[in-house]
């Protein structure tokens, strides 16, 4: 298990619940860590309900995914504009308002999510990281660079959000 740097948490307030408002008319995103500890040879998965998205100037609204820990390990949470999952902080990420999948830049991927969805993330052993939709996959993502990776949501809008779970999983037949 990998100890990553101290992010915004969603159980540093006692609860799985997160409400975060957008008090700016631009991108000005926020980090939240999903879990201190994660395996680190991948087999993994977590679950986030969203629970209220307003549409902001920010057209992506939120990003359910993994960022790459020894990236990430000399940074805090506030990031403020122009810093995502997929550009200056290195990961993959599925948009809430466009479906779009981020890396490098954002290519199509599956149907975007909203208030009411639960978006299951998995990353599996053999480096494939894959999103579900209400228990739907939207298809592999893409094969990460590397692991371990860190479990994320980043928001930009007005949003509640909850965590569900997060649990080990074990497909070693995928390798």
């Amino acid at each position: 298990m990998s100890k990553v740097p101290n992010f915004y948490q969603f159980k540093s307030n006692g609860s799985n619940t997160i409400s975060h408002e957008a008090t700016k008319q631009y991108d000005s995103w926020k980090l939240y860590l999903i879990d201190s500890y994660v395996p680190e040879d991948g087999g993994f998965s977590f679950t986030i309900r969203v629970h209220e998205i307003i549409k902001c100037t920010n057209v992506w609204g939120i990003q359910i995914g993994v960022v790459y820990s020894e990236d990430c390990a000399e940074m805090d949470g506030d990031y403020g504009a122009n810093v995502f999952i997929g550009c200056n902080l290195k990961g993959v990420a599925y948009i809430a308002m466009t479906g779009k999948k981020i890396k490098s830049g954002a290519s199509g991927y599956g149907e975007n999510f909203g208030a009411g969805d639960e978006i299951k993330t998995v990353v599996h052993k053999n480096k494939d990281i894959e999103f579900f939709k209400n228990d739907v996959s939207q298809g592999i993502a893409h094969t990460l660079d590397k692991l371990p990776v860190i479990p994320f949501v980043a928001v930009s809008s007005t949003t509640t959000i909850e965590l569900i779970n997060i649990t080990s999983i074990d497909d070693e037949d995928d390798e």
